[in-house]
């Protein structure tokens, strides 16, 4: 498995710390083996969810609630930054879309933050 491209693409989040996100089909033990060993892995699956944002106005509705300046984030680029009071990953994946990693118990908050400040934008949601 090839991680930082394809399903399992890497989101570096600080210093010497990055998320491999995605669906990937071995295990823990198998992707610290394919790693090098400077690297240790923790699997944060039960703890985080990851929210998708796409459309003409997903930044728009983003810069309603972080700092970040997404002029400036580039395709494939993360941010550990705050959404209001909530602590997320903000991700582009693409030119009109955004992936936001959050902690479990933080995902309904942000969530209805998000459809409250998308309404007026025409937001949809749906569960994938």
């Amino acid at each position: 498995m090839a991680y930082g491209a394809g399903p399992c693409p890497l989101r570096e989040i600080g210093p010497g710390q990055w998320l491999i996100v995605g669906v990937g089909a071995g295990s823990l033990a198998e992707a610290q083996a394919a790693l090098a060993p400077g690297f240790a892995l923790s699997d944060q699956t039960h703890g985080r969810v990851r929210l998708s944002l796409a459309g003409p106005r997903a930044a728009d509705l983003l810069a309603k609630g972080t700092a970040v300046n997404l002029a400036l984030l580039p395709e494939g680029a993360a941010a550990q930054t705050l959404f209001g009071h909530i602590g997320i990953t903000l991700a582009r994946t693409g030119p009109e879309a955004f992936e936001l990693a959050v902690l479990r118990g933080f995902a309904l908050s942000l969530w209805d933050e998000l459809i409250l400040l998308g309404r007026e934008y025409g937001i949809e949601a749906r569960i994938a």
